[in-house]
């Protein structure tokens, strides 16, 4: 269990657009993003679909999720990009696209672990 520590309101500066998360890449390269980009890159209901079909533990290529999510598969390369920049996707040397190994997903509840949130997906 995670300790909640509760600090006044009037004690708390925090420019957002300096908070960035350190993310790895499972290959020792490291990078960070703002939170500002990753939240953008949640802003769309289709990026939530993606992540939400990704959630289930399986990598796609983008044909696969553009047929699962009913939109053309340009539209959605676009929005892959924006994800992929934000660092909430990777895709490998297959063309397959998938949650980063630095944020643990759990296919049985749907959940991707951002490690001081989770996103959870509801079911199909």
């Amino acid at each position: 269990m995670k300790e909640v520590v509760v600090i006044p309101k009037e004690e708390i500066e925090i420019d957002i657009g300096d908070v960035v998360v350190m993310l790895r890449d499972g290959m020792a390269n490291e990078r960070t993003v703002s939170v500002v980009q990753m939240s953008q890159a949640l802003g769309h209901p289709l990026r939530w679909g993606v992540l939400g079909e990704l959630a289930a533990g399986e990598p796609r290529m983008t044909v696969e999720l553009a047929e699962r999510l009913r939109v053309r598969a340009n539209t959605l390369s676009k929005h892959l990009k924006v994800l992929k920049d934000a660092g909430l996707l990777v895709q490998n040397r297959a063309g397959l696209y998938s949650i980063p190994p630095a944020f643990p997903v759990d296919p049985e509840q749907r959940e991707i672990d951002l490690g001081r949130c989770v996103l959870r997906f509801g079911e199909d």
